[in-house]
C-alpha cells in the first residue's frame, strides 16, 4: 500500500514537472513553496460530532500546475488534491481556491483584471486579492510560513475538515524534479 502511494506521488510530482517544462511562460514565480511536506493530519468532525481524532503521520506534496499549486496531501486513512492560487502576504504565502471550488465558496469567479493585477505588486497580492475578491466573512483555509518552511492547510470533505500541519522536508532539487 505504501509502495502504490509511493509511486501514486513521483507520477503527480512527474507530470507537474512536464507541465512546468513546457509551460514556462504561465508558472507563477513564487516557486519557492513546492516541495514535499510532512506532518500531521487532524480530523474534525465538524457539525458531526465534536469529536476530535488525535493526530496522525500525513505528507503533503506540492507541485506547480499552470499558474496555480496543487497540493496533494495522503496518509493511510486519507487522500486528496486540491489546485490553489498563492499571494505574497509578508513572510507568508496565503492560499484561496481557483475555478469551479473558488465559484462553489465564494459564489462567483475570479474576475480577469484581477488576475493579472496581482502578479505585478508582490507585496500588496494578498490585499489586493481580498479587496477585489471577497467579503469580509470570507474564510480562507491554508498558508505557507516562509520563515518556518511550513503549511497548514484544512481540507473541507463532507463536512468533516482534515487540519494538515507539516514541514518542508524536501525540495525539488533534493527529489530529483
Amino acid at each position: 500500500m505504501k509502495k502504490y502511494i509511493i509511486f501514486k506521488c513521483l507520477v503527480i510530482l512527474s507530470i507537474g514537472i512536464v507541465i512546468i517544462s513546457c509551460n514556462k511562460d504561465d508558472v507563477i514565480s513564487n516557486t519557492h513553496v513546492i516541495g514535499v511536506y510532512n506532518g500531521s493530519l487532524t480530523t474534525n468532525l465538524g457539525s458531526k460530532s465534536s469529536i476530535q481524532d488525535s493526530p496522525k503521520s500525513a505528507t503533503a506534496v506540492v507541485t506547480v500546475v499552470g499558474d496555480n499549486i496543487q497540493v496533494y496531501c495522503y496518509n493511510e486513512d486519507f487522500e486528496a488534491a486540491i489546485s490553489l492560487n498563492i499571494f505574497e502576504n509578508g513572510d507568508f504565502m496565503m492560499t484561496c481556491f481557483v475555478g469551479e471550488e473558488f465559484e462553489k465558496m465564494y459564489g462567483h469567479s475570479l474576475s480577469q483584471t484581477n488576475i493579472v493585477g496581482y502578479k505585478q505588486n508582490n507585496n500588496l497580492q494578498w490585499i489586493q486579492h481580498l479587496e477585489l475578491e471577497h467579503k469580509e466573512s470570507d474564510k480562507h483555509y491554508g498558508s505557507f510560513d516562509m520563515l518556518n518552511n511550513s503549511l497548514s492547510y484544512t481540507f473541507l470533505i463532507d463536512g468533516v475538515e482534515y487540519y494538515f500541519e507539516g514541514i518542508r522536508e524536501y525540495e525539488p532539487e533534493e527529489i530529483g524534479f
